[in-house]
């Protein structure tokens, strides 16, 4: 009979899942099991931290108007908006707010641009101030949600995590899903600016980030839980068939033993939790990261390292690529092993 293993089998009923112990309780049962001695079971778990804030960064262009072109727009609605950007905290204020300012001020650059008052000199001014503004509109966004304090607190990887799902994990996926949305329209992020896209809509979507569990520790637990994955794989596989004969049976039943009592009984419900509470915010945190990067020549070296690393679903090096090709190897050395020893999951 067919082993069936990885995160689509079935949960047990009983303690709630462990994290970091327990997996290394399976490995190093299974390293002695093996032969290979306690120490051939330690496995290092760590992941890459968000790249640094200015590796993450794009330049964007400051544009200002002279005195006169301010006094000229007040009819327009501009020059309110315009007068609190260049405020102490206008200067000053978070990337999220900076795009939410672009939306609205390009919004009413178009009304003002139909306005007949305007003058001639002032009307070419502004559309040139307009289209400047478009143009950078997408690093704007990009700067939005990969410099904001949200996103940082989102992926730091400090901390500890069983990694099952958190009570407003739909929340969080929702507004990755929203603050994607905002670039996948025809023109990009520029369609967000017909779409009526304002400062409110942003924050709330930013407040959901800022209330959502981190992501970073979860994403270690990923990475750990691979590592011992690939590393039981390696023990079963370095065993040819006699010496698996040889430790079918024996203390704790040998072989079916560590697999009934550690991977079934422990590892295998917290893999089960991990895979499905992580997986879809991977996949949401890609999409976020594409629509972000949509409209840009490229994005910053240093973020399209860490999201080819840790972000994507598909790329061949990639945290959730890797972790599905260890549980599809672990699935295998262990059914070699139940081949050998005759053993069924369910016995």
């Amino acid at each position: 009979m067919a082993l069936v293993l990885g995160a689509s089998a079935a949960i047990r009923c009983g303690p709630a899942p462990s994290s970091a112990g327990e997996l290394a309780a399976y490995t190093r049962s299974l390293a002695i099991v093996t032969g290979a001695g306690p120490e051939a079971g330690v496995v290092d778990g760590r992941v890459a931290s968000l790249p640094r804030r200015r590796a993450r960064a794009l330049e964007v262009p400051t544009r200002t108007t002279s005195l006169g072109g301010f006094l000229e727009l007040q009819r327009c609605s501009l020059g309110e908006l315009i007068g609190a950007r260049n405020s102490g905290m206008g200067r000053v204020m978070p990337e999220a707010n900076r795009l939410a300012y672009e939306l609205e001020f390009l919004r009413r650059a178009d009304a003002c641009l139909d306005e007949p008052s305007l003058g001639r000199e002032q009307r070419d001014a502004l559309a040139e101030l307009a289209t400047r503004k478009r143009d950078a509109l997408p690093a704007v966004y990009w700067n939005a949600l990969w410099l904001s304090p949200e996103l940082e607190a989102l992926l730091a990887v400090g901390g500890a995590t069983d990694g099952v799902a958190r009570p407003n994990d739909a929340e969080l996926h929702a507004a990755l899903t929203t603050i994607a949305s905002w670039g996948e329209g025809p023109l990009g992020i520029e369609s967000s600016v017909a779409a009526g896209l304002d400062e409110d809509a942003v924050a709330r979507a930013f407040a959901a980030l800022h209330h959502s569990a981190a992501i970073g520790p979860r994403l270690a637990a990923l990475e750990r839980l691979r590592g011992h994955l690939d590393r039981a794989a390696t023990l079963l596989d370095a065993l040819d068939e006699d010496a698996l004969a040889r430790r079918c049976d024996g203390p704790a039943r040998g072989l079916e033993g560590v697999f009934r009592r550690y991977y079934v009984g422990r590892v295998q419900p917290q893999q089960a939790a991990l895979d499905r509470a992580v997986g879809p915010l991977i996949a949401a945190l890609d999409r976020v990261y594409r629509a972000t990067a949509r409209g840009l020549a490229a994005p910053p070296e240093a973020a399209r390292q860490y999201h080819a690393a840790l972000l994507s679903p598909d790329a061949p090096g990639g945290l959730w690529r890797r972790y599905r090709d260890a549980n599809a190897r672990h699935a295998r050395a262990w059914q070699r092993v139940a081949d050998v020893c005759g053993f069924a999951p369910g016995g």
